[in-house]
């Protein structure tokens, strides 16, 4: 079973992502090596996700950066709804799992500005930092 990883800020990360392995008949989380993350990102790819390996984060063509899934409501407002006070424009996909079971894929439709504003408080940390050595 391969694990999604998500950021700090709440976009699945498609520069870093997990599998589950059995080491001395015990469970264990490990990294994927660089040649499973790119196989893993191909298998995205043909699902319409692509890789956007500057802010490492899943992009949907028309949705925006994907976030993760939900099956209710319920998952949302607990997961996701307080990401709206925050700017995050949310938008829900509906999608269906193999057995025909319908969920939701969560995606943030204005991702690059939430990315933009993010580097802009890291330059103005920096910045201060600068004048504060001097």
């Amino acid at each position: 079973m391969n694990g999604f990883i998500k950021d700090n800020l709440g976009f699945i990360r498609c520069n870093v992502r997990t599998k589950t392995c059995l080491n001395n008949n015990e469970l264990t989380i490990e990294t994927m090596t660089e040649k499973e993350l790119e196989k893993e990102n191909a298998m995205m790819l043909e699902s319409g996700f692509v890789p956007n390996q500057g802010f490492d984060c899943y992009i949907v063509h028309g949705y925006g950066a994907w976030m993760g899934n939900i099956n209710t409501i319920n998952d949302f407002n607990e997961h996701y709804s307080f990401l709206i006070d925050k700017g995050y424009n949310i938008l829900l996909k509906p999608a269906k799992y193999n057995n025909g079971t319908v969920y939701f894929q969560v995606f943030c439709e204005n991702y690059l500005i939430i990315f933009a504003e993010l580097m802009k408080k890291k330059i103005e940390r920096e910045k201060r930092l600068v004048l504060k050595d001097n």
